[in-house]
């Protein structure tokens, strides 16, 4: 059974989804899924998952704050090369 890309992408966002929020034993169970329908090759596909996870919200949300300050505050792009922007996560 071959997927399209564009399928393969569809099981990604909801294989993602329920990998971010389960447990080791369960995400173990949720890749071996994942790499059954996808073929990928499995630190591959461990990789896509946690990746489709964190990157796209962190980055969409250093992109909103350096457009802010640079309209708000009329800052040069060039300023931004020097300003690392780091997350920190709560426990609550």
């Amino acid at each position: 059974m071959r997927l399209t890309m564009s399928e393969k992408k569809s099981l990604t966002k909801v294989f993602a989804e329920k990998y971010k929020y389960a447990s080791k034993l369960e995400n173990v169970l949720i890749l071996n899924e994942f790499i059954y329908y996808t073929q990928y090759n499995r630190s591959y596909a461990a990789r896509v998952l946690r990746a489709n996870n964190s990157n796209s919200e962190k980055t969409q949300l250093v992109k909103n704050l350096q457009h802010t300050i640079m309209t708000k505050y009329n800052v040069p792009w060039k300023s931004f090369e020097k300003l690392t922007i780091t997350f920190v996560e709560s426990d609550s």
